[in-house]
Parts: C-alpha cells; sequence; structure tokens
C-alpha cells in the first residue's frame, strides 16, 4: 500500500507513519504527501511529523510544511497533508502565513530556520 518510514520517538514515543500518496506539482515546485500514523494514542505534534518526514525523504526541515493533521474521534489514526518544496523560498511566497507559523512554531529547540 503505502511507503512505511522508520519509527521516531522523538525523545518521547514512537510513531509509525506511512505514506499513503504522494503527488509531484512541478507547476508549484513542490510534492503533495498524504500520511497516516498509526497506533498513536495521542494526536502527535507537527515537529514530531515534520522530522520523521523530511529525515525519511532526505530533505531540510525549511522545506516541509504540515498542512493539516486529523485524528478521527474514537481511533488512534491520525492522518494528514503535508508539502514538500525544492526551494524554500517558494515556500514562503506560496503557503499562506497561518501554515508557516504554525510550522515556525513547530521546529525544535536548538533547531533554527532561516
Amino acid at each position: 500500500m503505502g511507503q512505511k518510514l522508520h519509527d521516531h520517538d522523538g525523545g518521547k514515543r514512537k510513531l509509525k507513519v506511512e505514506l499513503t500518496s504522494t503527488h509531484s506539482n512541478p507547476l508549484l515546485g513542490r510534492k503533495e504527501v498524504q500520511f497516516r500514523v498509526l497506533d498513536s494514542k495521542i494526536t502527535p505534534s507537527r515537529s514530531q511529523i515534520r522530522i520523521q518526514v523530511a529525515a525519511a525523504l532526505q530533505a531540510e526541515l525549511d522545506q516541509v510544511y504540515v498542512r493539516e493533521i486529523i485524528t478521527k474521534s474514537g481511533t488512534r489514526q491520525t492522518s494528514g497533508l503535508l508539502h514538500i518544496y525544492e526551494d524554500p523560498e517558494e515556500a514562503r511566497k506560496i503557503e499562506p502565513k497561518y501554515v508557516l507559523q504554525r510550522n515556525k512554531a513547530a521546529i525544535p529547540e536548538g533547531k533554527k530556520e532561516e
């Protein structure tokens, strides 16, 4: 089905993330990726998702922007959408300000986005 990614504990708990679909959008210079987090007791943070997907797809954190995270009520399954840009400057031009702010806040301490 989807591409399985390695487990990542982010210093707290392990996540099992699966990429369910990847669509290349050359006009905007990005990949649009749908993902699913399995067996998570709580909704994972944007930071955890960004770090894991960036590491698995060999992208820098400033190229990865989580657009939405949805956890269905009564389940332990979270799904979402993220964009991976070829050029971080294009991301800053295209993504809405609220998405940039949410993802800026998701950068872990000790790491700085330029």
